[in-house]
């Protein structure tokens, strides 16, 4: 394979979807990220009613927006990554049915990971 460099050993979680799909993604974003998602609409509604002094009521459904896309960026960002064996993907472990919920609760692997681009394509 051209142009691509085995790294070094790292500690990573077990890989559940190598290349997610969308809809996985979506199924697979748990719901504390979607009240964080929340949190930064209504945080930034507010912060835009709060400084926008001629005119509240739009600056607050600026920031409102700007919130919800921000705050389901960073929920997607985060399923991507669990279901790549990036971070912590016990309970997607378990959805998936690879393990039992009565596991080992450390779940850490060793596996030996490709950079998504190499030192001579990165020039």
């Amino acid at each position: 394979m051209d142009g691509v460099v085995e790294s070094k050993e790292h500690l990573c979680y077990p890989v559940i979807s190598e290349n997610p799909s969308i809809t996985q993604i979506m199924k697979n974003t748990r719901t504390k990220e979607l009240g964080y998602a929340a949190l930064w609409t209504v945080g930034l509604g507010i912060f835009g009613f709060a400084k926008g002094s001629p005119k509240r009521m739009p600056s607050a459904v600026v920031g409102g927006i700007v919130g919800a896309f921000g705050g389901l960026l960073y929920s997607q960002y985060n399923s991507m990554l669990r279901l790549k064996g990036y971070k912590e993907n016990r309970l997607e472990l378990i959805k998936a049915g690879i393990i039992s919920p009565e596991g080992n609760k450390r779940l850490v692997k060793v596996v030996k990971r490709r950079p998504l681009v190499s030192p001579q394509q990165a020039l």
